[in-house]
């Protein structure tokens, strides 16, 4: 099964990441954590198993399964943290200033191209582990 793994930054108003899945590396742009709260914080980390929906809003993509207390968290468009209600978003690159991932669009064309033909995909999430 393929492996991913979510490294957070903690933001007051956003949680930024890197992405980073067998040889694809792109960002992720998530709502601040408040607590795991519907629609307001990002999902708490854990590892999880991602399936392949069909969703009516954004069409073929990944949701992000078992999630305690949540339902819908899907990978989509989106570079702000509000473009979200809880998913997570992806980039090719960061604008920490901003608090914002850049070319949205382009990344979840590279993450879908990478998911060809896969159904499923684990993803462990934590925080960014500062070394040194």
């Amino acid at each position: 099964m393929i492996q991913a793994i979510i490294k957070r930054h903690y933001y007051p108003d956003c949680t930024l990441s890197t992405f980073d899945m067998e040889e694809l590396a792109l960002f992720s742009v998530e709502l601040p954590w408040l607590g795991n709260e519907e629609f307001k914080s990002c999902i708490p980390e854990n590892e999880y198993i991602c399936k392949r929906i069909d969703s009516p809003k954004y069409g073929d993509c990944f949701e992000v399964t078992c999630v305690k207390d949540r339902e819908d968290i899907l990978f989509h468009i989106g570079n702000w943290s509000w473009n979200s209600t809880g998913c997570i978003c992806l980039g090719l690159g960061i604008n920490l200033d901003l608090r914002m991932v850049t070319d949205s669009e382009l990344a979840m064309r590279k993450f879908m191209f990478k998911l060809d033909g896969v159904n499923d995909f684990a993803l462990k999430v934590t925080h960014m582990v500062k070394t040194g």
